[in-house]
């Protein structure tokens, strides 16, 4: 039945139900007593029938948001409302599903509603774009579909315009107040008062924080030697031998005789000290075999010994050179010294591990 003959077709139809209320009960008796009569009748009550259910079709309404005063970042609402009747029902795939493809008005949000009279949809879109310049976006269409007893009726909702705006103006108006950049803003009396005091307490902090911070890194370094025998009268000597240039500022003159008497004496205090006992000349060797890092230096010690007694116990004065010769022992003594204390902590672990193992 097509859609020009329908109108028709029902008007004929209607007519043909209203006889048939209209007839006496002798009449349907007499239908009754007559089978293909009776076949007849309800053959044509059931096209009436499906004929008034034809007759009422889906229908939709959208209510549309406003199309202006849009931007960034706005939530729109579109309500539509589907008057399905009986028989018919919504296609659940024709909905629309939200998706981020990169539209500038995404659909965020599908809701569904369904009453006795039909459903409601309410559609959320985003507006995902700001233009330069207010520009007319729009909603995209969609279309329904609703299954009836015998044919499927499309329902479509067409796309919706909306205008969108800007966040900021492309350019920034020249207008005092509102221009690319704002003075600076100056500092209250108070607070200009309390700068000096502010930055000298700052600039405070900052050298305490580096000095700590070199005294953590390079502490150690400074810190070594300090409690050792031999590089305290390293100090001492190079202090006591310490003389000031001749008249043309090349060669340094020689130390006077008590100045090299107490160089002598502290770097003989200091070995005694190191070596827990009076080191007299015959006990050098013993010494460097107990200080192995000493026995480079054991000539120059039988020489430290012989200018001692030459100086002490003879009253001569010493040879030229004297002083150079002791201010070079007494740093290599130092030396010696500091890689004893080197070897002695490198060894320490190495030392405990077979006594940690023997447990």
């Amino acid at each position: 039945m097509n859609r020009a003959a329908g109108p028709k077709a029902r008007a004929r139809l209607t007519a043909t139900v209203q006889k048939l209320r209209h007839c006496s009960a002798g009449t349907w008796l007499v239908a009754l007593g007559r089978p293909h009569v009776l076949a007849c009748a309800l053959v044509l009550a059931g096209l009436v029938q499906l004929a008034f259910a034809e007759s009422a079709l889906p229908e939709l309404r959208a209510e549309e948001p406003r199309a202006f005063g849009w931007q960034l970042g706005d939530t729109v609402e579109r309500r539509i409302e589907l008057r399905i009747p009986a028989g018919w029902q919504l296609v659940p795939d024709s909905l629309p599903l939200p998706r981020l493809d990169g539209r500038a008005v995404e659909l965020q949000q599908v809701l569904r509603e369904d009453s006795a009279d039909g459903v409601v949809l309410r559609l959320r879109w985003q507006v995902m774009r700001s233009p330069a310049e207010p520009q007319v976006l729009e909603i995209a269409p969609l279309t329904l579909r609703v299954q009836g007893p015998t044919r499927v009726e499309a329902l479509r909702v067409e796309a919706w315009p909306l205008m969108v705006s800007p966040l900021l103006p492309s350019e920034a108006p020249a207008r005092r107040g509102l221009g690319p950049l704002r003075p600076d803003r100056l500092p209250a009396a108070e607070q200009d008062r309390l700068r000096p005091w502010r930055v000298g307490a700052e600039a405070a902090f900052s050298v305490g924080a580096l000095l700590a911070l070199a005294y953590a890194h390079w502490g150690a370094f400074w810190r070594r030697d300090r409690g050792r025998p031999l590089a305290d009268a390293w100090r001492v000597v190079r202090r006591t031998l310490a003389v000031p240039s001749n008249a043309k500022g090349h060669t340094p003159t020689e130390p006077p005789a008590v100045a090299l008497a107490d160089a002598l004496r502290t770097l003989h205090h200091a070995l005694n000290q190191y070596a827990g006992r009076v080191l007299q000349p015959a006990g050098i060797a013993a010494f460097c075999t107990d200080h192995p890092t000493f026995v480079p230096l054991a000539d120059a010690l039988q020489r430290l010994f012989a200018l001692s007694d030459r100086v002490f116990y003879e009253g001569a004065d010493a040879p030229p050179g004297s002083a150079a010769e002791l201010h070079t022992l007494a740093r290599r003594l130092r030396d010696a010294e500091r890689d004893a204390a080197a070897r002695t902590a490198t060894a320490r672990p190495d030392a405990a591990a077979p006594a940690a193992g023997d447990k």
